[in-house]
């Protein structure tokens, strides 16, 4: 199998390399190998054959990661664990961000755009996942529980609404927006939203969970 990140063997040193590299904290270099693991005992995805399937796979993705916002509950959005010293609240932030960066480059690929850096550290080349981990973060952390709840369901709605405005060809045709890759518009969005949470968060999160519900 391999990765879907940066094409090379699963195990392959310069793959575990990559995720070393996007995840250089201390804090996440385990993280980004066990998502490696995940990524192959995890079975993928069905490639969706017609726009009607990719959509049904979106709610199912939805309804994934808002019934475990809901198992979170309110109360316990800002206990520090959920990701590293991050709380949930803080973890939900770090979705919206690298969301809203996935949906607004497509938005721009299809204005014929060049798609930008995420909001926040526009010009520069340098760039990386701390980084832009951090910016995300500051933006947020003042923020009102309310609001953050809102902006995740806000970011999901844009992305169902991107997809419904596209024709199907453009949707599941491999290679048929350059940006993408060779890979079809569709599933390469849907794929970014929803493994982000699978391969890098949601082990960690069921971890932290199951500490709270023992104390």
């Amino acid at each position: 199998m391999r990765c879907a990140e940066c094409g090379a063997d699963m195990g392959d040193e310069t793959c575990v390399d990559r995720f070393h590299a996007l995840l250089s904290a201390e804090s996440h270099s385990q993280e980004a190998l066990q998502m490696h693991v995940s990524m192959e005992r995890r079975e993928v995805m069905d490639t969706p054959q017609s726009k009607q399937q990719l959509t049904e796979q979106i709610t199912q993705e939805r309804t994934h990661w808002e019934n475990l916002v809901e198992e979170v509950g309110r109360e316990r959005m800002d206990e520090p664990g959920a990701m590293g010293e991050w709380t949930f609240k803080d973890l939900i932030a770090h979705m919206i961000g690298w969301w809203e960066y996935e949906i607004g480059r497509r938005e721009a690929g299809l204005r014929g755009e060049r798609p930008k850096a995420p909001s926040g550290i526009e010009g520069t080349e340098d760039w990386d996942a701390d980084r832009v981990n951090q910016v995300f973060y500051d933006r947020y952390k003042h923020r009102s529980l309310d609001d953050v709840l809102n902006d995740s369901s806000s970011v999901w709605q844009r992305m169902e609404a991107l997809v419904q405005s596209l024709p199907e060809r453009d949707l599941l045709e491999p290679g048929r927006f350059s940006w993408e890759g060779g890979k079809a518009l569709g599933p390469a969005i849907l794929y970014d939203f929803s493994e982000h949470l699978h391969d890098e968060h949601e082990a960690g999160i069921r971890e932290w969970l199951e500490r709270l519900n023992t104390r």
